[in-house]
């Protein structure tokens, strides 16, 4: 288990580096750091993971990082603020962010959709959870942060891992059908109708969505939204929407109405290089 939350230690510092980047256009370093029986005093931020009961991620960040980093990035959207909390909820939104990127780790890792529920500040940490510091030095160096892991995500993801290693191996180790020998008269086996592993796979959910346009705006222009305001996307009214499908565009079509319910009239499936270019 100790790989484990080391690999999450490594991947979230990864993903707050990247967020905080973004937000702020000044570098974060970040780092996993040593195992610890308990994280630093501080704020604490709770995250659920979709992969199993009871999976859940807990960072715990010091106060001299929620005023400095959230003051960095308060000022980088032109809101600078002496007041600690508007920096605490300035930094929780970019952990957030950062903890979205780490469930698609998790997901990739899994082989399956994971994602994230009933994110809430909590300044107690359920027992049995793991920990490991995550070293942060943005303008200068400041106390280390800290991640845990609840043992039934460890659980989960170690089992996850372990049923696609066996999986791989399984396929690996099957003969192939062009192993026969030169003279021998190779016949094509009838495909099982009632395969296990495809019917997992045709039960398995995906997101799918439409996408009418997209646009770019700094984080000062998004704060000024109000009820009312229009944003204007880089697609125009007569061209095909997009259909998206877990992170990838698969085709594109157009609106219509469907028993006063919004639908897609498929009009063009795109190519497999297309959706390589596509993914978000």
């Amino acid at each position: 288990m100790d790989s484990i939350i080391r690999w999450f230690a490594e991947e979230w510092a990864l993903a707050l580096s990247s967020a905080l980047s973004a937000m702020t256009g000044e570098q974060a370093e970040t780092g996993a750091g040593p195992d610890v029986g308990s994280p630093p005093e501080g704020v604490g931020w709770q995250e659920t993971l979709t992969i199993a009961d009871g999976a859940c991620i807990f960072v715990r960040l010091p106060e001299l990082v929620c005023r400095t980093v959230g003051g960095k990035i308060l000022q980088a959207a032109g809101l600078a603020s002496e007041d600690e909390a508007s920096s605490k909820d300035a930094l929780l939104e970019v952990v957030r962010q950062s903890l979205s990127q780490l469930a698609s780790k998790v997901g990739e890792r899994a082989g399956s959709e994971v994602e994230l529920k009933n994110g809430h500040e909590s300044g107690n940490y359920p027992p049995g959870f793991q920990w490991q510091e995550v070293a942060l030095a943005f303008g200068g160096a400041l106390p280390p942060c800290a991640i845990g892991v609840s043992p039934e995500l460890s659980a989960a993801l170690a089992k996850e891992q372990h049923e696609s290693s066996f999986a791989a191996a399984a396929a690996a180790s099957a003969p192939s059908a062009n192993t026969s020998a030169p003279d021998q008269q190779v016949t094509a086996l009838p495909v099982a109708k009632n395969s296990k592993t495809l019917d997992l796979l045709l039960e398995v959910e995906l997101p799918i969505g439409v996408s009418f346009g997209r646009t770019q705006m700094r984080l000062k222009e998004a704060l000024k939204l109000t009820t009312g305001s229009i944003v204007e996307l880089n697609r125009s009214v007569t061209e095909p929407v997009e259909i998206i499908v877990n992170n990838c565009v698969i085709a594109r079509g157009e609106v219509v109405v469907v028993d006063g319910n919004y639908g897609v009239r498929i009009l063009e499936i795109i190519s497999r290089e297309e959706r390589l270019r596509t993914l978000f």
